[in-house]
Order: C-alpha cells, then sequence, then structure tokens
C-alpha cells in the first residue's frame, strides 16, 4: 500500500513507505538540483530542487524503482552558497 501526503506549500509528497535518502545540492549546467548516491546501481542521481518523494532514476531494477525514494536536505548545507554564487553571477 502507497500512503503519498501532500506537504504543499513546504515541498513535494512524501511517501510515507519509501526510503529517505539525504540529498546533496549541486549544479546541472549551472541550474541548482538535488544529487543522491544509489547504493544499489553505484550511481549519482539528479533531481529537481524540491524535497518530497521522487521516482528513482536507477536505469536498472532495483528496490528504489519498485518504491522511489523521498529526498530530504539539511539547510544551509552548501545550498545557500550554491544559490547565493548563481544570483551574483547574474544566471538566470
Amino acid at each position: 500500500m502507497v500512503c503519498r501526503i501532500d506537504t504543499e506549500p513546504y515541498g513535494k509528497a512524501i511517501d510515507l513507505d519509501a526510503p529517505v535518502l539525504l540529498a546533496l545540492p549541486a549544479m546541472v549546467a549551472g541550474i541548482p538540483a538535488f544529487r543522491v548516491w544509489c547504493r544499489y546501481c553505484g550511481d549519482e542521481h539528479y533531481h529537481r530542487l524540491e524535497e518530497g518523494w521522487v521516482e528513482a532514476g536507477c536505469e536498472t531494477e532495483t528496490p528504489y524503482t519498485a518504491t522511489g525514494y523521498n529526498l530530504s536536505w539539511r539547510r544551509g548545507l552548501w545550498l545557500d552558497d550554491l544559490l547565493e554564487s548563481r544570483w551574483k553571477s547574474g544566471a538566470d
């Protein structure tokens, strides 16, 4: 059974049955994103800069492809610096 809870306006829905992965801020082609490391496929996956449930980015079948996962991050963990440098550079 999937139990998703809408958390608007604070982020996307969360899935109470899916695991929570630490999302680290990253820049992808000049755009802020979240990066997670998958312990099953060994790849890094990039997602929109929103906490909450996402589909797994694995190209092969893993436990995460069945459930997806919830992205969570600690505010102030590089993100503020990333966004500030982007704004100072004049990037859109």
